[in-house]
This record gives C-alpha cells, sequence and structure tokens, in this order.
C-alpha cells in the first residue's frame, strides 16, 4: 500500500478515525506503517505526521523542536518514534518470518516514559543527546537496572542490549528530553510485542511496586 492509496484511505474514513483517540490511532497508525515499511523499506510516510505531529500546547519549545526536526510521531509504549531502517532480507523462525532488523529513533519527552512491555527479540538501546535514561529491567525473577548517558565515569553506557523476553521500561533521570535509537533483531513485529501485566509484575517483584506501577500506567493490564 503506498501513501497515496494511504492518503485515499484516511480521507474517506477522516469521520471514523475522529472516533478515535489516543493510543487507538497511534495503533492503527502504526498498523498501517508497519505494512507499508515491510515492503518499501521506508521510514515513517508523511501522511502519518498529519495526523500525529505534536502541536505546542502539548510539548515544551525544545522537545518539540526535537520532535519536528527528526519526524517523530507518538509510540504506543510512550515517547515518539521514527523508523529509520529495515532489512531487505527475512529470516526463517519458529513462529514466522521476520526482517533481519529493524531500527528506529526513539525520544522521551519531559515527563515521558516508556511503558513496561517485553519482545521476541534482542533490542539494543542507543544513547544520543539529553538526559540520561535509565532502564528497569524485570526477567525470571530478577531486576536489573543500566542507565544509559554520557557519564561513563559514573557507571552510564552508552548502549544496552536487552534480551529477549525481559519486560523492561524507560524514563529519563531528569527534565530533559533525550533522543537514542532501538535496534531490533530479529527485526521488530506487533505480534511480537507484549504490554507487561502489572497483577502479575505485582506478584513476582513487590519490592518494586512503584517501578511498575509508574511504567504501567497507561499499559494494557
Amino acid at each position: 500500500m503506498g501513501n497515496t492509496e494511504l492518503l485515499c484511505l484516511f480521507s474517506r474514513s477522516r469521520l471514523w478515525i475522529n472516533l478515535f483517540s489516543g493510543r487507538s490511532v497511534v495503533w492503527l497508525a502504526r498498523l498501517l506503517w508497519e505494512q507499508e515499511a515491510e515492503s518499501s523499506n521506508l521510514s515513517v510516510p508523511t501522511i502519518f505526521l498529519f495526523f500525529l505531529m505534536p502541536s505546542s500546547s502539548n510539548l515544551c519549545k525544545y522537545d518539540l523542536r526535537v520532535v519536528k526536526n527528526f519526524g517523530l510521531v507518538q509510540h504506543p509504549e510512550g515517547g515518539w518514534f521514527k523508523r529509520t531502517y529495515s532489512s531487505r532480507k527475512l529470516v526463517n523462525l519458529k513462529y514466522g518470518n521476520r526482517l533481519c532488523g529493524t531500527s528506529i529513533y526513539y525520544y522521551l519527552c519531559k515527563g515521558e516514559t516508556s511503558s513496561l512491555h517485553s519482545l521476541k527479540s534482542d533490542e539494543t538501546w542507543y544513547y544520543h543527546f539529553g538526559s540520561s535514561v535509565v532502564l528497569h529491567l524485570f526477567s525470571k525473577g530478577v531486576y536489573d537496572s543500566v542507565v544509559l548517558g554520557r557519564n561513563w565515569e559514573g557507571g552510564e553506557v552508552p548502549q544496552y542490549t536487552v534480551m529477549e523476553g525481559t519486560v523492561f521500561g524507560a524514563e529519563l533521570t531528569s527534565n530533559r528530553g533525550t533522543l537514542m535509537s532501538c535496534s531490533v533483531c530479529p527485526g521488530f513485529y506487533q505480534d511480537d510485542f507484549h504490554w507487561a501485566n502489572q497483577a502479575d509484575l505485582l506478584i513476582e517483584f513487590p519490592d518494586y511496586k512503584e517501578i511498575i506501577y509508574r511504567l504501567t500506567k497507561d499499559a494494557d493490564t
């Protein structure tokens, strides 16, 4: 499906789209974009910027400049993103064919978090600029955290790989937005994404309930 066809689709169904709000619109846009991205190896189609670009009332001036400069749109888990790479090769897995790899820009604005979720693939996070970012990791009964940033003398790291199956989320350490990149291998596929179950996490990790509540408040439980 090309951009012209998508424009026609959105024009004919504008009324229906207006009935959706928040995550519903984002998920609809992402599902349509995934179809085009897999076939065209393009980043986010221009049509989605028409619906999902932020208004100046929602973001501070700095965050708005970053989002517009990099052409980012809202991400379902929180924050903003743009697909920058999709492999043209496929790998055959027991649960289906996947792209060998995909990459995105990922930006957290002031006050935003990445809600807890898990993937069937490994995901590497790369820090670019802005506030340091804490990755909260829950896996096989063990909690861990990693801080992405440029203060390597203070223990921060410029990149970190989250292993498949790990429940994880992210939050800023200060009131400054942060630009990162995320690379998924094998490539991202919607069916491989799962929201964390808040109730299950609270039972398994009662000592970390504040983090769990903070990073699952907008996620389906």
